[in-house]
């Protein structure tokens, strides 16, 4: 087995070569059989990624280390200019992302085994990934915390939607059986998710050859603090291969260290950092969390200083946080972030005084030793609340994860009964997720039960990691300033106090002049009584003598708030449904206007005369005349009454509500106005979620070639019937 995949690999490298991929630093290369070899080989890294790129020489941070040309990639467009049948189907589908085309001419050059053009690149990708959208009900659940759950449910089901929106054009490709099935769909998208690059041209990317084989360094939170930069200079590209000044490229300060270069026509890749030989040449694909690393990619990392354990506020903290939910977690290492501190520090003020030190807050002040022990103990309190209602602990954790290790080499599980309870439950629901591979706790290690064990232990990883942070952040020792007051906070009045007489001098609101620097002004004409006017100019009576109007007032006549209605008021977004009644359509049939035998849509409702030609938003079958229907027919309407559903159900038939917005609608009525305008029919439009539990499919045009389904049923029913 290993030798080979290591002729594949020889075999690999050369074709890449035959292509212009090289690693030297020079644009001026003899041909060779290998495209490595001057700056990079290929090596295997067992506790750092497995199989990567390690240095055959020094190498020094901003280095151009592999060029791979834009004929290499293997893109969308590359597959469709040397592939026309593939052109042509895909020309077919307009509707389809250019991501999904891009994973279906990658099984179509699958499917081609030796005689596609890629198939020594396509030897190296592995068999299966481990990306959230390939997790099992049982490793989704292993992941315990209710949001990564989430994400990775949405990306089954995604990857699943995908699968169908794509079969139709895989069966015009005339893919072999095992290239049609969900799993082959599952291979091709987690490539595509974890193996493409970024082009400018192309939003789904490209797959790089060689370039593929570089493993993930994750970016510092510094990401410009490098040893050799100097003093803030731009780089470029020389001769030899090395940044120098005055580039729109700067190698030795971004976070992703390879791009497509437009002057050369070619995918470059540069060093991040100095490289002794031997060392691991890494590549950073961004700043990525652990469960994104996960749900993209398929791994995650040990020690990632991006990763983070997102602390949900109560709902009375939202409208005192300026920030967005994903600013609000705990660090690896058990600090919270700026975000999270600063919204809790403000939470922790009495409301009389927040305003007085919100300035402070924001800068990142501590305000006072009381405020702070009641922000960190209610952090404490929802991390610890949240801890406890897991499954496991991170100690449980680190000890399945031991028993999963050990099992994995003698192929066997330790006794059962002898487990914690929690480590029992999920051995005994892994035992029986997979009962045809696992007998008497001895495991025959089938490629299913291998799969589903480094899936386990991904999810087993992630939670603990997610559990330590939380656990680091609860421990006292973290907060000395904790120590300093035990007793609880209960007069929070004189607290508030405490914070006016601390920064009553930095509010411009309570700033006052010194006593008697001010004297009150002399009110003129305000009366007899006062002795300084009587009318002020106004006159002596009339309306313009007089104070204000009252509010609302408009001379007399009747005003606004009288005018308006107080109760109801006309709704805009209202729909307004045609109706129809069984008995119309009953004579309507008899009548010979309709057939009976095919779907029964809107249109053939307005073509019969059922409804009128004005429909605003649909037709509601209605059930008067329903004993009228003594036969099975098959109706499409936007609503339906309930005693309309029994009746046509009671009789054979069935009755389908179907979402339409205005143009779904004038598509079905006129389908002819688009023809005349030169424009393609408009896809079905998805309804809002206000409405989801109102209809039963998106409205759709019934495809003229193939029938439908309850209609060929009972066709085959009827002629099978004896005569």
């Amino acid at each position: 087995m290993e030798v080979a995949a290591e002729l594949n690999l020889k075999s690999f490298l050369k074709w890449a070569a035959e292509l212009g991929i090289s690693d030297s630093p020079t644009t001026c290369t003899t041909q060779s059989d290998s495209c490595l070899g001057n700056t990079l080989c290929v090596s295997n890294f067992p506790k750092a990624g497995g199989r990567g790129l390690a240095a055959v020489r020094d190498i020094k941070k901003g280095e151009l280390i592999l060029r791979v040309p834009k004929g290499a990639l293997m893109t969308s467009q590359n597959l469709m200019k040397n592939d026309e049948a593939f052109s042509i189907s895909v020309k077919n589908h307009p509707s389809l992302p250019s991501t999904q085309i891009l994973a279906v001419g990658l099984l179509n050059e699958a499917n081609k085994g030796k005689s596609s053009r890629w198939w020594p690149y396509l030897k190296q990708f592995p068999r299966s990934y481990d990306t959230l959208a390939d997790f099992g009900k049982f490793e989704i659940q292993a992941l315990q915390i209710d949001d990564a759950i989430w994400a990775a449910q949405k990306a089954s089901r995604k990857a699943e939607e995908e699968w169908n929106e794509v079969t139709q054009l895989m069966h015009e490709l005339k893919l072999k059986p095992q290239f049609l099935a969900l799993k082959a769909w599952l291979w091709a998208s987690g490539s595509i998710s974890s193996r493409t690059m970024h082009i400018p041209w192309d939003e789904a990317g490209c797959l790089c050859p060689v370039g593929d084989f570089f493993n993930y360094a994750a970016p510092e939170e510094e990401t410009s603090n490098y040893e050799d930069r100097g003093a803030g200079k731009p780089y470029s590209l020389q001769e030899n291969g090395t940044l120098k000044s005055e580039t729109e490229l700067d190698a030795a300060a971004r976070l992703i260290d390879a791009g497509y270069e437009k002057d050369v026509s070619s995918y470059h890749f540069y060093a991040r950092r100095n490289y002794r030989k031997g060392d691991q040449v890494l590549l950073s694909y961004g700043t990525y969390t652990n469960l994104e690393l996960l749900q993209h990619y398929g791994f995650l990392l040990t020690e990632n200083p991006n990763d983070k354990a997102f602390i949900p506020l109560e709902p009375d903290m939202y409208s005192l946080c300026s920030w967005d939910n994903e600013s609000l977690y705990i660090h690896p290492d058990g600090k919270p972030s700026f975000a999270l501190l600063s919204t809790l520090r403000f939470w922790a003020v009495p409301k009389t005084s927040r305003k007085s030190v919100v300035h402070l807050v924001y800068s990142g002040n501590r305000l006072s030793t009381e405020s702070e022990v009641v922000a960190m103990r209610w952090l404490i309190t929802k991390c610890r609340t949240a801890l406890e209602v897991l499954q496991t602990t991170a100690p449980e954790d680190c000890k399945l994860l031991n028993i999963l290790n050990k099992f994995q080499d003698d192929h066997k599980f330790p006794e059962i009964k002898e487990m914690p309870p929690p480590l029992a439950s999920e051995l005994c629901a892994f035992i029986e997720k997979n009962k045809n591979v696992v007998s008497e706790g001895i495991c025959s290690m089938s490629s299913v039960a291998r799969r589903s064990i480094e899936r386990w232990k991904l999810a087993i990883l992630w939670s603990e990691s997610i559990k330590i942070s939380q656990h680091i952040f609860t421990s006292s020792q973290k907060f000395p300033f904790l120590q300093f007051s035990e007793r609880p906070i209960s007069n929070i009045r004189s607290l508030g106090c405490q914070f006016r007489r601390a920064y009553s001098l930095l509010s411009l609101n309570d700033l006052q002049d010194n006593k008697g620097a001010r004297k009150q002004k002399t009110r003129k004409g305000r009366g007899i009584g006062s002795g300084k006017g009587k009318t002020a100019g106004r006159g002596h009576k009339g309306q313009k003598a007089r104070g204000t109007y009252k509010f609302g007032f408009e001379g007399g006549q009747t005003p606004l708030r009288r005018r308006v209605p107080k109760r109801g008021f006309k709704n805009p977004f209202s729909l307004t449904f045609q109706p129809v009644g069984l008995g119309k359509i009953a004579k309507l049939i008899n009548a010979g206007k309709i057939d009976s035998s095919e779907l029964i849509t809107m249109k053939t409702l307005k073509d019969s005369g059922a409804i009128g030609k004005q429909i605003e938003d649909g037709a509601r079958l209605m059930g008067r005349g329903a004993e009228h229907i003594q036969w099975p027919i098959h109706l499409e309407v936007s609503r339906v009454t309930a005693r309309a559903k029994a009746a046509v159900e009671a009789a054979g038939g069935s009755v389908r509500r179907v979402h339409y917005n205005k143009l779904g609608l004038r598509a079905l009525l006129k389908p002819e106005w688009f023809e005349k305008k030169g424009r393609l029919l408009p896809r079905p439009a998805r309804p809002p979620p206000k409405l989801k539990d109102k209809v039963d499919s998106i409205g759709r045009l019934p495809a003229p070639t193939k029938p439908l389904p309850f209609v060929t049923e009972e066709a085959e029913s009827m002629s099978a019937a004896p005569a």
